[in-house]
Order: structure tokens, then sequence, then C-alpha cells
């Protein structure tokens, strides 16, 4: 096989696992890794049997194409559908008012393992348990709010303060 052809199939190929990895397999992985080292390839092949000449316009023709493979893929009607075109300006994770729920005391609606859901007063908040599974029904105390993330711990009532048996 002339070394020429194999330097073209090889670019070929890294593009073809390029845009596979683009539009079908999400995130970067085997075949984006893959289809690097089929560019690389090419350029190496090149370089050495058809001279530096050779190599360095291999490079250049993989770093153009893969340029312009990702500036066009985005721009078809397939791309698109993978770029989010709504803007997230205005919109909060957190519910107003969770600050305030810092030291309040609650109970546990769902099994905290460790996430879950919790009632304050009138209120369902979906909390997370620092470190410990929480069975539905116990009493929580919240420790602190993060954002959207509100981590509770169990209130463990002490030995004494349960009833006596027969009393």
């Amino acid at each position: 096989m002339n070394f020429t052809v194999l330097v073209v199939l090889l670019i070929v190929l890294g593009l073809v696992l390029l845009v596979v990895e683009l539009l079908v397999i999400p995130g970067f992985g085997v075949i984006g890794v893959l289809g690097i080292g089929s560019l690389v390839g090419a350029t190496i092949v090149a370089t050495r049997e058809l001279g530096p000449a050779s190599g360095a316009l291999a490079f250049a023709i993989g770093v153009v194409l893969t340029a312009l493979l990702f500036y066009v893929v985005p721009r078809t009607r397939v791309g698109r559908e993978f770029v989010l075109a709504s803007d997230q300006r205005g919109s909060r994770a957190a519910e107003p008012g969770r600050e305030g729920l810092e030291g309040t005391h609650g109970v546990a609606v769902t099994p905290l393992r460790p996430a879950g859901s919790a009632r304050f007063g009138d209120r369902v908040v979906d909390v997370v348990a620092d470190g410990v599974y929480v069975e539905v029904g116990a009493s929580i105390r919240v420790l602190k709010v993060e954002g959207a993330r509100v981590v509770v711990e169990p209130v463990l009532v002490k030995q004494d303060e349960t009833p006596a048996a027969g009393a």
C-alpha cells in the first residue's frame, strides 16, 4: 500500500471517529482518543515515510479539518440539538427562604439514605442526612444550608427521657 494513501486513510479515520464521539457517544472517551491517535499516527507515518514536509502537511491538514469539524458540526441540525439554546440567567437553584431553616427541627417524611424529604412545619423540603441513615418519622435538625443543599442530622432522644416500662 502506498504511504500517501495510508496517511489519507488515517486522517479520514481520525475525523470519522471524532464525529462519532461528538454526535453518537456522549463525553470524551476511547473513541475520541482513538480519533486523535489516528490523526497523530497519520502525521508520524507521513514524517517517517514521506519526509518532514509531508509530515508537516499531514499535521496541518489534520488540525485544519478537525477545527473545521468542530466549527461546522454545532451549526448542523443534529449539532444544534446538542447545544443549549435557552438562557440560564435569572434562574435560581435554591428556593427562597431556605437560609432561615438552619437550626430548625423537623420530621423525616421519607427515609434519608442519605437524601430524602423532611417536613418543617407545613413545608416539605429535600434534605441530605449528614452521614447517617434516618428512618421515616425520625426527628431531625438542620445543620446548615448550602444553596439548594439542606444538611440535617437526627435528633437523638436520651435514654433517661424515654418513659419507663410499666409506668
